[in-house]
């Protein structure tokens, strides 16, 4: 019997020892779980923030766009005017370089 009663006495041990390791493994996994999730919540956060900024951007991209797009018509508007600008000149300054090289020259 006296077997008997050591192997109870080191199976109650070992069932000890083995509730030991599977509160901590419990402390352990419940210490991650809540790590990871302040971890998720972070990320979480920092994506919000980033959606935020980049929606941000997006609608000063498309103002940036507009204005280019205005700019460039204005630019286009200005060289007509101009090119119309010469042309009047020229058709003013016409008759003027006409007399002039009619005009005997003096020497």
């Amino acid at each position: 019997m006296k077997p008997f009663r050591t192997w109870g006495a080191m199976f109650k041990t070992e069932k000890l020892n083995m509730e030991k390791v599977r509160i901590g493994l419990q402390q352990d996994h419940a210490s991650f779980q809540t790590s990871l999730t302040l971890q998720i919540t972070k990320l979480q956060d920092d994506l919000a923030v980033e959606s935020k900024v980049m929606d941000a951007l997006a609608r000063k991209i498309e103002k940036v766009k507009e204005l280019d797009t205005k700019l460039q018509k204005s630019k286009k508007r200005v060289q007509d005017l101009l090119s119309e600008k010469q042309c009047e000149l020229a058709l003013l300054m016409s008759p003027v370089c006409s007399l002039i090289s009619l005009r005997p020259r003096t020497q």
